[in-house]
């Protein structure tokens, strides 16, 4: 069908679109200071600490920072300082899904073996209010660009199915991370907040 064969040639140019755009932002990022890094990740953590869904979650999803993303270091200590459960993602290795399992400590933190976590694995029942991503792009109005393996997409529209209130998602960018426009698809999630160096 004719309409069929628009879509696909849509989508073909969506995937091409973002393909490119990853491979830019992966040379920017790789192009970033340290200090830089450590300077934006303690403004963007302020911000966080301040905002008041951060201030009125009970429990928070928050990922473990790589070299290049705005570090969360900070944030999981306050985290356990102001008493909130904290989860983090884990990937199965060989499957698309990401998980959130519970982290009980900074000392918990501090005895993860790279990409084997073995702590206990939290209830379905257990909810996440707030839940805070990386990415490499963002737009201001909450649009977001993975990856490339659509773990958290995945993982939030399952919650926006089963759980009947949605938890609140707030990504952490660079500043260098913001464009005006991002190319999406029907299946990409939109961030309620994008928190970066110049937001607020």
């Amino acid at each position: 069908m004719i309409v069929s064969s628009c879509l696909e040639d849509m989508d073909t140019t969506v995937r091409q679109q973002k393909a490119a755009l990853r491979k830019q932002m992966n040379q920017v990022l790789s192009a970033l200071p340290k200090h830089e890094v450590v300077r934006q990740s303690k403004i963007v953590t302020d911000k966080v600490l301040q905002h008041p869904k951060y201030v009125e979650a009970q429990s928070v999803s928050v990922y473990l920072s790589f070299d290049q993303e705005i570090q969360t270091g900070d944030l999981l200590e306050d985290i356990f300082k102001s008493g909130k459960i904290c989860y983090i993602p884990r990937f199965r290795k060989g499957s698309s899904e990401m998980e959130m399992i519970r982290l009980f400590s900074m000392e918990d933190l501090n005895k993860l073996p790279v990409n084997k976590w073995n702590i206990r694995q939290p209830l379905d029942d257990e909810i996440r209010e707030s839940v805070f991503e990386a990415g490499l792009v963002f737009t201001p109005d909450g649009k977001r660009l993975g990856r490339g393996k659509a773990y958290y997409d995945q993982f939030l529209h399952k919650c926006s199915k089963q759980l009947k209130n949605s938890p609140v998602t707030l990504a952490l960018a660079f500043k260098e991370q913001i464009l005006p426009h991002l190319p999406t698809t029907p299946t990409d999630y939109i961030m309620d907040y994008v928190l970066y160096k110049d937001w607020g």
